[in-house]
């Protein structure tokens, strides 16, 4: 199971089954006041600090930034990103980073 966030805007959260997903700002160690769904979740053992959540392009040394699910606190299309530096921001869905997807095994 798992459960969104709707941003501050409204404090309604959306559950699915999902099997392959993005990341939640929980779920990587980030606290964002406008994640309503964060209560929901739990934090990844992975994702200890800031160096955790930083990810590279593939065979480089270029790290990106990369989307997480959570709703934004402001516009209908403004999203949870983690930052080159591995920290929480919010960017609009145009953008294109990289994701960093999670995945259920097992059942």
């Amino acid at each position: 199971t798992v459960i969104s966030g709707s941003g501050s805007g409204t404090s309604t959260n959306y559950t699915s089954q999902d099997y392959l997903y993005l990341l939640s700002t929980k779920e990587v160690g980030l606290d964002v006041s406008y994640d309503t769904a964060k209560e929901e979740t739990r934090k990844l053992d992975y994702y200890s600090d800031n160096a955790s959540r930083v990810k590279y392009d593939y065979g480089t040394t270029t790290v990106l930034a990369w989307w997480l699910r959570a709703a934004a606190f402001t516009g209908a299309n403004y999203f949870c990103i983690v930052a080159r530096n591995g920290s929480a921001h919010f960017n609009d869905a145009s953008f294109e980073w990289g994701v960093a997807p999670a995945f259920r095994v097992g059942k």
